[in-house]
């Protein structure tokens, strides 16, 4: 893993939020649910995914890091078929015997900048080099 710092923040490509990707996460979900489809919306789990996965990938957390704990809040409904991006700011990076604490706070915003998803993070992960 890289050296990430206190306050590093990431900005992600934006995404569209697709129809045919809502389907197949209420099939793989088993979801049956009509509201989605009568409403146009997304399942806010589902934006949460795909944010946690952006994330994940910024990190680029090494084998052995364990997700501890997750804060998710959902301030507004996404439109199937709306532009998303997150941003993602390290609110804390420590060391905790011999692990490395990495508290990520983000936000997933719709168009406009309506907040669609913020949420908190904490992941552990084995600590390279000894620095944080």
């Amino acid at each position: 893993m890289r050296s990430l710092t206190e306050g590093e923040e990431f900005v992600a490509p934006p995404w569209r939020i697709e129809a045919s990707r809502v389907r197949d996460y209420l099939d793989a979900v088993g979801d049956a649910l009509p509201i989605y489809d009568e409403l146009g919306v997304a399942p806010p789990l589902m934006v949460a995914a795909q944010a946690m996965g952006i994330m994940l990938e910024r990190l680029a957390l090494p084998p052995g890091a364990i997700h501890m704990s997750q804060e998710l809040e959902f301030p507004n409904l996404a439109r199937a078929g709306e532009e998303a991006t997150c941003s993602i700011v390290l609110a804390r990076v420590s060391v905790r015997g011999g692990m490395r604490v990495l508290v990520a706070e983000f936000i997933v915003a719709g168009q406009g900048g309506r907040p669609l998803v913020t949420g908190k993070s904490t992941v552990m992960a084995p600590q390279e080099g000894g620095s944080p």
